[in-house]
């Protein structure tokens, strides 16, 4: 049977709405995958944010108290420190507040923690100092007296410009890399606290913290988290095994970032 010339029209007319159909949930759909994205974007850049001024807030309000003690330990040098050191110590919490001299002697703000044999001037935090002419702030550590992940923030003490000391003070970590692991991320998502160099300092899985990240993914290179962190912006990329998106910030005042991993699923 031919077909009318109404019959086409119509079955064109047809197409043509089917087609405007199929265009319409099309660019719907990329809309609202957009707007999911966009909306994910903004509530991990504000956590993010959020989260990082106040945490290098903390640290900053301890490197200045270590740059104070430092300062009284220089206007005070011929006396005994212990007092200036016990004061810190309880003011700011710290697990342990020291004196090293340039003659090797070794103050703590407990002297019954005195160990002997112990020569401050070949330990990190003292010849980092020294070397920075400044304060320095060592990787995190295992503590051998505190037995837990500490920093510590050292700062030269100088009478007239020599070099006669340096002051520090251990301060315990676990509350910080606990508060990442805590971090309530869309898409059931989870941060990961690391060094500049890409060393984990904080993982969910415990059994990754101290490797370097890319031993974990090849393509996080410290180039690739330092361009992350400059773009403030999520990537898209598979990782462990599903579609995640990638963020990454820098926490002020210390030379740690932070990388958040979501599932793009969920988000």
């Amino acid at each position: 049977m031919k077909t009318t010339l109404k019959t086409r029209l119509l079955a064109a007319s047809m197409l043509s709405v089917l087609l405007i159909l199929v265009l319409m949930v099309s660019l719907s759909s990329y809309v609202i995958r957009n707007s999911a994205l966009s909306s994910t974007q903004r509530e991990v850049r504000e956590l993010s944010n959020t989260f990082a001024a106040e945490k290098g807030q903390w640290m900053y309000d301890r490197q200045n108290a270590v740059k104070s003690l430092a300062a009284t330990l220089s206007r005070h040098i011929d006396e005994d420190p212990t007092r200036y050191l016990l004061e810190i110590h309880e003011a700011l919490s710290f697990g342990l507040t020291y004196y090293g001299s340039e003659q090797g002697d070794m103050l703590r703000q407990d002297p019954s923690l005195f160990v002997a044999g112990y020569d401050p001037r070949i330990r990190p935090w003292y010849k980092g100092a020294k070397e920075t002419d400044g304060l320095f702030v060592t990787a995190p550590y295992e503590s051998a007296t505190m037995k837990t992940l500490v920093v510590t923030i050292a700062e030269p003490v100088k009478v007239g410009g020599q070099l006669r000391g340096v002051a520090a003070a251990n301060l315990a970590i676990d509350k910080l890399t606990s508060s990442v692991r805590k971090l309530k991320l869309p898409g059931n998502g989870y941060g990961i606290l690391l060094e500049n160099s890409g060393v984990i300092i904080s993982h969910p899985d415990a059994a990754l913290n101290g490797k370097n990240i890319a031993q974990v993914d090849n393509r996080f290179s410290t180039s690739w988290l330092k361009k992350r962190a400059d773009s403030d912006e999520l990537e898209q990329m598979k990782y462990d095994g599903a579609e995640k998106l990638l963020y990454v910030a820098e926490l002020p005042h210390t030379d740690w970032m932070l990388l958040y991993v979501i599932d793009k699923k969920r988000s």
